[in-house]
């Protein structure tokens, strides 16, 4: 355990649920080996695409130019942080704002999110008026928001990285009334 975060491993069922509606396997017949696809993503359509199953109306939304939806590393990230806050990804949806373009006003009437965590997103990218400085906590319209910078600098035991992931968990302590 390391700054209040604990290490998680999913089953297959629970990687299965996760990637049912997102993720299509196929199987060669001549040569009986299987194939991942990940569908593109239109971003003319009016679906919102995120991981998880939003049980607990939590917005994570994230910018990563490498994936549908994150980098492994980064999920397994996110899985500690949720995790040290008594979470998971069945509570949460994770939005990829490289992927697809939304307003905040379209998440809330797609999810409904009470709570919202960007990371490596500014507000205007939601369409939002306010400036939000890093792990400052803020209400906007029934929704508390943090602001952090990318995941990519929280990888890691860096001192860098320790820093910013310590901050977030004072942040999210308090949100979350831990």
């Amino acid at each position: 355990m390391e700054n209040g975060l604990t290490h998680i491993t999913l089953s297959n069922t629970a990687i299965a649920d996760l990637y049912s509606k997102h993720l299509v396997i196929l199987e060669d017949a001549n040569t009986n080996t299987k194939k991942a696809i990940e569908p593109a993503i239109d971003n003319k359509t009016d679906e919102l695409l995120f991981l998880g199953n939003n049980k607990k109306n939590i917005a994570i939304c994230i910018n990563d130019e490498t994936a549908t939806h994150l980098r492994d590393e980064w999920l397994q990230l996110l899985t500690n942080i949720l995790a040290a806050c008594k979470l998971n990804i069945g509570d949460v949806a994770i939005i990829n704002l490289h992927k697809q373009s939304t307003t905040f006003l379209q998440l809330k009437q797609k999810i409904n999110p009470t709570y919202c965590l960007l990371f490596g997103i500014t507000t205007d990218i939601l369409n939002l008026s306010f400036v939000l400085p890093n792990y400052k906590i803020q209400q906007h319209n029934a929704c508390s928001f943090i602001i952090a910078p990318s995941l990519s600098l929280m990888e890691g035991n860096t001192q860098e990285a320790k820093l910013e992931k310590s901050k977030l968990w004072l942040s999210l302590k308090q949100m979350f009334h831990i």
